[in-house]
């Protein structure tokens, strides 16, 4: 039973390790860096046994300069994606409710943002906003909930249809019971699969903002790495492991979150299925 559910699950275990790992160096970093991360050694040294991934320009060990950006991009991450999926859940509801006048407001709301192109966008706001975790995350927060909104307007409107909400309102049970009772229940899977993809999308619309030079640059990120590794002559100086070892970063978190992201997708579905049925 222990090897059947291994083999269906490899996948997700993988990626599970991959994220403890990553959240370890964010919460622990101390414990994985070999030098503190503005210690200063000779500038432009390849990987070596004392240096990992090698020593930047100012001579800063890139492994720990690694390390210590995980907690600078996962958690503003982590929060711009909890607001967005806030926002989103919010709106998708009033989106889908029976009122008409604010059920057409919202709708409107959504089919706006979704015509709007988001990054390009993003990088115009950000350009005039103080280079700051707060901009950047509230940013990210107020561009990124359109996804979950309508998500959620389809899966609520989905909902209502359903025969057991007819005769619960038929039976005089009231508005604010069926959607705390019933109708939230149906959402939670699917809310919470929208919030791991909205963390991997907020983890790579960071990241390029930082490559851009759009985000605080006093706190190093996966995304500033590449950014400063490209302008100071890493291709020049061959320093090969200070530009791909962030970018590697990325993608395997990137990797890791659309493979958990899928998984409780699929268990969303089972879930509410199962809700339905018992309603």
């Amino acid at each position: 039973m222990k090897v059947r559910f291994l083999r269906q699950n490899a996948s997700l275990l993988c990626a599970s390790a991959i994220l403890l790992v990553f959240v370890l160096f964010a919460v622990f970093p101390s414990w994985f860096c070999m030098y503190d991360s503005k210690q200063a050694f000779e500038p432009w040294q390849q990987p070596s046994a004392q240096h990992i991934l090698g020593t930047n320009d100012l001579g800063y060990d890139v492994w720990s300069e690694l390390v210590v950006a995980t907690k600078y991009t996962l958690f503003p991450s982590l929060i711009a994606a909890l607001l967005a999926t806030v926002v989103g859940v919010v709106v998708g509801i009033c989106a889908a409710c029976n009122n008409k006048v604010v059920s057409a407001v919202f709708s409107w709301l959504i089919d706006v943002f979704l015509a709007i192109p988001k990054l390009p966008l993003m990088v115009v706001i950000a350009a005039f906003l103080p280079k700051s975790t707060l901009s950047t995350v509230m940013l990210i927060a107020l561009l990124s909930w359109v996804t979950t909104a309508r998500l959620i307007r389809y899966n609520t409107s989905d909902a209502l249809s359903a025969p057991y909400v007819t005769q619960l309102t038929i039976l005089g049970v009231g508005k604010w019971r069926i959607y705390t009772k019933h109708i939230l229940p149906n959402l939670f899977g699917a809310i919470l699969a929208r919030l791991i993809v909205a963390i991997c999308s907020a983890i790579l619309t960071q990241s390029t903002l930082g490559f851009l030079g759009l985000t605080d640059l006093t706190q190093p990120t996966w995304g500033s790495m590449i950014n400063f590794a490209y302008k100071r002559g890493g291709f020049l100086r061959e320093a090969y492991a200070w530009l791909l070892s962030p970018a590697l970063a990325i993608a395997l978190v990137a990797l890791a979150l659309s493979l958990v992201g899928r998984f409780a997708e699929v268990r969303a579905r089972r879930v509410t299925d199962c809700v339905a049925m018992d309603n």
